[in-house]
């Protein structure tokens, strides 16, 4: 995982042999540098920010796949990347992945619905007549798609 991705050697050999001043590290390892204590490598040279492991750039879109698989948006993908990965700008990664999904562009809500109020509870019947309508599939289409409701 990490021996084919320049990125992932450079972070290795710095995380391994030392840091470097950060002008005088190299550019691909720049992004890291900021969490430089945090990052360690194992045995099998996979590289972890605390209990993440940092993700290389051609895994990226897999990851963010899987992250996404169930559709519920930017905040609950966000809070399950950051619970077990970690790499450069991933918080942005993930808005523009979400931000593109189709799925979730064709379902999305285009405007919140009002809320539902209760009224107060009259004190004589008929001192407050109401009605609602519900439509069924999202559109009227004939009689049989919506339901009136009179509340008395």
């Amino acid at each position: 995982m990490t021996t084919d991705d320049p990125e992932m050697q450079v972070v290795l050999f710095h995380i391994n042999n030392g840091w470097p001043e950060k002008r005088k590290t190299k550019i691909a390892a720049q992004p890291y540098w900021h969490c430089k204590e945090e990052l360690y490598s194992t045995k099998e040279r996979i590289i972890s920010r605390g209990q993440r492991l940092v993700v290389p750039v051609k895994y990226r879109k897999e990851i963010l796949k899987l992250l996404h698989v169930s559709h519920k948006g930017v905040v609950s993908s966000k809070i399950k990347a950051r619970e077990y990965f970690y790499w450069p700008n991933l918080n942005r990664d993930v808005d523009e992945y979400v931000s593109k999904c189709r799925i979730c562009q064709k379902y999305q809500r285009k405007n919140q619905k009002e809320i539902l109020i209760n009224p107060e509870i009259p004190g004589r019947p008929w001192q407050k007549v109401a009605c609602d309508f519900f439509c069924l599939k999202g559109k009227i289409t004939s009689a049989n798609d919506r339901l009136f409701v009179q509340v008395c």
